[in-house]
């Protein structure tokens, strides 16, 4: 089977991690979890050996899920801090790829699945969440958007944009662009602070909004995802969407770039007034505004992330990987800020082998930035 068909490298991916959690070896023991969980439960019982920290300047330790026996719980995709009705920050919100939200009320030390029902309670099955959002006026409201992309782009379970009004007891679809017989993904939620019933949804190719509540959407960015020139072999998806601090009617949003041939040709994208009427919105590519790494004659990378800051909403930070010529091989790390003019302000190959081309992030403050 051809690896181009983009579900061969995924099933390999599959079947490598369970090869050493299945019990394989005997034929009446075959699909048991029992040398899976013998080993969570030894790592559980010496976890204080295992979680020393060798991080030079703070302790990391894990906080959990830790609850396997009936859960794969999978790559953790989003996280959210309860720090409106919860000032200690001890309630936390995490999605995973394959298995859900969950949430802990005590820092981490227990955690509960709060989708796990949904099937029989709500209607709907969710598995992978991409985004958790918690309505800033009332934390009874919590959003999520749903992808399964770990496992593949074209073989997806995706839910839309779910929400839950009663503090993640039952769940319901608020967007799917073509629910429930889709394969299209959401990345991504936004809600405007100052008027939650405007909220965005990063989905697929394109960029959509509510003006209430979810009872019609419309789409504010459609992004190519084929570039003329190229086959149909490429494909871009909107990853990465943020809104300007403090002012709603500017959003940024970033997109990947894959080719089976080798072409990588992300974007970046502003959005003024989203939320004028769609047939007035015209978005601005800022991709060809980035000063090129030396010796570049273009940006090729896999993936870009925008981010800001609300100690300067003016200013925007940009990151990704690159190639230094259009291929697979070569990859480095570059970052831009925009302050009356774009700088590049990093670029190095101290992260050849990274893997920010699949999955990364980056966030600011006010004194530093974090990439991931």
């Amino acid at each position: 089977k051809l690896d181009e068909d983009g579900g061969y490298a995924q099933y390999l991916r599959w079947q490598d991690f369970w090869r050493t959690r299945v019990n394989n070896g005997d034929s009446t023991q075959k699909g048991s979890f029992e040398h899976y969980n013998r080993a969570l439960n030894d790592y559980t019982a010496h976890v204080s050996t295992y979680q020393q920290s060798s991080t030079v300047f703070s302790d990391w330790h894990s906080m959990g899920p830790f609850y396997v026996p009936t859960q794969s719980l999978g790559q953790i995709c989003a996280i959210y801090v309860d720090t409106i009705s919860d000032p200690t920050m001890r309630t936390i919100y995490v999605g995973t790829n394959s298995n859900g939200i969950w949430r802990t009320t005590d820092g981490g030390k227990n955690w509960n699945n709060i989708t796990d029902n949904t099937s029989s309670i709500s209607g709907i099955a969710i598995n992978g969440i991409t985004d958790i959002v918690v309505d800033p006026h009332n934390s009874n409201i919590i959003y999520a958007s749903g992808s399964s992309g770990f496992i593949s782009d074209y073989h997806n379970t995706s839910s839309g944009v779910i929400k839950s009004s009663d503090y993640g007891h039952t769940w319901s679809v608020l967007f799917h662009p073509a629910y429930p017989h889709s394969i299209k993904s959401i990345y991504g939620i936004l809600v405007d602070p100052n008027h939650t019933q405007r909220i965005f949804a990063l989905g697929d190719t394109a960029v959509y909004r509510t003006m209430d509540g979810g009872a019609n959407w419309q789409t504010v960015l459609q992004v190519s995802r084929v570039q003329p020139h190229l086959s149909e072999g490429e494909f871009r998806y909107v990853r990465n969407m943020v809104m300007k601090p403090g002012n709603a009617d500017t959003i940024y949003v970033a997109t990947d770039c894959n080719h089976w041939a080798g072409h990588h040709h992300p974007q970046i994208w502003r959005v003024y007034n989203p939320f004028n009427s769609p047939t007035t919105i015209i978005p601005t590519d800022l991709t060809p505004l980035l000063p090129l790494p030396t010796g570049q004659d273009s940006l090729y990378s896999d993936r870009i992330n925008v981010a800001v800051t609300k100690a300067d909403p003016n200013k925007i930070f940009v990151a990704c990987n690159f190639y230094l010529s259009n291929k697979w091989d070569s990859t480095k790390f570059c970052m831009w800020k925009y302050s009356n003019g774009w700088k590049l302000e990093l670029a190095t190959n101290s992260l050849t082998g990274c893997a920010m081309g699949y999955d990364n992030g980056i966030n600011v403050s006010k004194f530093e930035f974090l990439v991931s």
